[in-house]
């Protein structure tokens, strides 16, 4: 990398800010008598989990204290007062204008020496700052599948398991009216965050670590010279590492979560420029199925550490956040619709977070009586299909809420939101 940054940490600087953090937190929380009810039988187990935390340089290095200024960010790891960490999906607001934050709570603090009233669904668990964590990233079915529900299932079995031990998790609250099926937050319930951009730097000049390093190298170097390429100069400042980089680890070798951002426009030309990769040779897309597939692998990019080539899995961040027009809105559900078929009308933010696109032309409405109208936006509040509805696509969906949803920039219009992991299919990619 041309100009190579120094990234410089003060350890002890660090350490301290996120004390005073931790201070700050609980004093605030406990001068409410109902939350000392609550939260005090715990407090000494979950302070003894932050002095593990941090004792941690890549704690101290990479998390940042979540406060009343922080801008929430999809896409990026939180940290709930109890060490859970859960990977944003969506800001919404509620009719009373408060912040509903939906998260998949992903790794828990685990304590192998509980006794297990329920079964585990899955082995998985891994090291993470000094802690043992069970993960629910990989829970499958009985076909050997990933299965969103099965995950849920887990975390379940975990609160249950752990309720007793020296890492006692708290229990998960769901959207009342089903606008997400992952649990949902309110801001004070975050201690830390795990900002994407500084994840990256903390990867490239501090860890160096290969997948990132060269991934992002040929992303600022030799992406924009490739003649299907039509979105600029990229900088560094334009990326950021999410993923289980967000943590500093480095087991998962074989992929690249890497976050894009930009306006409108540029987002859209490197969602093309991925898509365009893949015709002309130098990408070849995970679910070769899909022909609009912007999980890729770079063929250009072999890492040496796997042998494989590096696997791109993209998010995108639009910039500044105040145009994303699901930031912060208020849903109101109005009926569900059981299936439904529709041509996808446009799909410039197909790759946002929450994935949206306008669709119309509807087919095989069940029930019949409530045909939605064309030009309705179909929400996705989970990240299976990511970027994969393209304009012309035919697609079919179950299960899901008509809803209006209401911006705080005074926009209203119709929308029917997806909740599950496989209701939404692309009939033609």
């Amino acid at each position: 990398m041309k100009g190579a940054i120094v990234m410089e940490i003060d350890y002890n600087a660090r350490k301290a800010l996120l004390q005073q953090h931790i201070d700050h937190f609980w004093n605030t929380l406990l001068s409410d008598p109902e939350k000392q009810q609550a939260f005090l039988p715990y407090l000494d187990r979950w302070k003894a989990l932050y002095g593990v935390l941090l004792k941690n340089d890549r704690f101290l290095a990479l998390a940042e204290p979540v406060t009343d200024e922080t801008p929430l960010e999809v896409t990026q790891y939180y940290m709930r007062y109890d060490g859970v960490f859960c990977f944003l999906e969506g800001v919404f607001r509620d009719p009373e204008n408060r912040e509903i934050l939906c998260a998949n709570p992903l790794r828990f603090p685990y304590d192998p020496r509980a006794s297990r009233q329920l079964p585990y669904l899955s082995r998985k668990h891994e090291k993470l700052f000094g802690l043992e964590v069970k993960t629910t990233t990989f829970v499958t079915n009985d076909r050997g599948i990933k299965d969103y529900s099965a995950q849920l299932e887990e975390v379940r079995r975990i609160t249950v398991n752990q309720q007793n031990s020296r890492n006692p998790i708290k229990k998960f609250f769901f959207h009342q009216q089903g606008v997400t099926q992952c649990p949902v937050f309110r801001r004070e319930n975050f201690l830390f965050y795990f900002p994407a951009k500084r994840a990256l730097k903390y990867m490239l000049f501090i860890r160096k670590f290969e997948p990132v390093v060269r991934g992002t190298n040929w992303l600022l170097e030799n992406g924009p010279a490739k003649p299907f390429a039509s979105f600029g100069q990229m900088k560094l400042d334009d990326l950021g590492a999410t993923g289980s980089s967000s943590f500093g680890d480095e087991e998962d070798k074989d992929d690249y979560d890497v976050v894009f951002y930009g306006n409108q426009k540029k987002l859209n030309a490197i969602r093309s420029f991925l898509v365009e990769g893949t015709r002309h040779g130098v990408f070849k897309p995970m679910n070769t199925k899909i022909k609009h597939r912007i999980r890729v692998l770079n063929r250009e990019v072999v890492l040496e550490c796997t042998g494989k080539p590096v696997l791109f899995c993209p998010f995108f961040i639009l910039q500044p956040q105040t145009l994303n027009s699901l930031k912060h809105a208020l849903v109101i559900p109005r009926g569900e619709l059981k299936y439904f078929e529709a041509r996808v009308l446009e799909d410039s933010e197909s790759m946002l977070s929450p994935s949206r696109a306008i669709i119309g032309d509807f087919e095989n409405v069940y029930p019949r009586a409530t045909r939605p109208p064309d030009g309705s936006m179909l929400v996705l509040t989970h990240g299976a299909a990511r970027g994969e509805l393209f304009e012309g696509s035919w697609i079919s969906v179950r299960n899901a809420l008509i809803a209006e949803i209401h911006t705080v920039q005074g926009e209203s219009f119709p929308a029917l939101i997806s909740r599950g992991w496989y209701d939404v299919e692309v009939m033609t990619p």
